[in-house]
């Protein structure tokens, strides 16, 4: 697909190989960004590690324009992110005990906010694992094929 003519032409294109790291990278800082400021909107969090989603979102954000303008290469967008996703993962895991007690009312939960918050980071990040690992897979898959 060609780049219509305008101030995004002259933009280096991407090769359809990288551009699914890249799409998978903007689609992982969005959901981040958009967890991040739901959280600040909607919940009863006031306080700023509500903003942390959103703060990994920015770094994802800035890799992922950094690949598509041609600053950073494939591996190292996808490397930045990864580890990005295993360190949200690291901070959000313990909250997915406490998600059924928050989804059934429960009032034993303190702060069913920042559980649910936690809770959406942790499924948004595994999803990008699962999706970054069935495109290396399918790429190593590929590269093994007879020609």
């Amino acid at each position: 697909m060609a780049i219509p003519p305008g101030p995004l032409a002259s933009l280096p294109n991407t090769s359809r190989k990288s551009a699914g790291t890249i799409v998978l990278a903007f689609a992982y800082a969005v959901a981040l960004l958009a967890i991040g400021a739901a959280t600040m909107a909607l919940g009863e969090v006031a306080h700023w590690t509500a903003l942390i989603p959103a703060m990994l979102g920015a770094i994802v954000l800035l890799a992922a324009v950094g690949g598509r303008l041609g600053g950073l290469g494939e591996r190292a967008v996808g490397g930045i992110v990864l580890a990005l996703s295993i360190l949200a993962l690291s901070g959000t895991l313990s909250a997915l005990p406490l998600l059924p007690a928050v989804l059934t009312g429960d009032d034993g939960v303190r702060n069913a906010a920042a559980v649910l918050a936690r809770s959406v980071t942790a499924a948004a990040s595994l999803l990008y694992v699962a999706a970054m690992t069935a495109l290396i897979v399918r790429r190593v898959r590929a590269r093994r094929a007879p020609a």
